[in-house]
């Protein structure tokens, strides 16, 4: 129950890319640093999961390359994973803020 509680609020409160940031930080296991990840399933699962549209997940991968994510099939690299765990927690506000300043 608490898990369904907890996608809701995020499906409410976050914006999609903050979703799929939180995604993949719960994907590694470092709190900083340079992480090397995979996938774990289709993207169209992803995002589903992620409740975005299966055209809005690239969209946020690119937008997320600002930070120093890239992905590349099922491979993902994160140059900062405290940088993407800190967009993953911000507001809203905050993060079209910062991805525009990033361009």
């Amino acid at each position: 129950m608490h898990y369904l509680v907890h996608q809701v609020e995020q499906l409410k409160t976050q914006s999609g890319i903050q979703r799929v940031a939180e995604f993949l930080a719960s994907l590694s296991l470092a709190e900083h640093g340079y992480c090397a990840l995979v996938l774990p399933y289709d993207k169209i699962l992803i995002a589903g999961r992620l409740g975005l549209t299966p055209e809005s997940l690239p969209r946020a991968f690119a937008r997320l390359r600002t930070i120093g994510v890239v992905v590349d099939a099922s491979h993902v690299i994160v140059n900062d994973v405290a940088k993407l765990r800190q967009l993953a927690a911000d507001e809203r506000s905050v993060v079209r803020g910062t991805l525009r300043s990033m361009l």
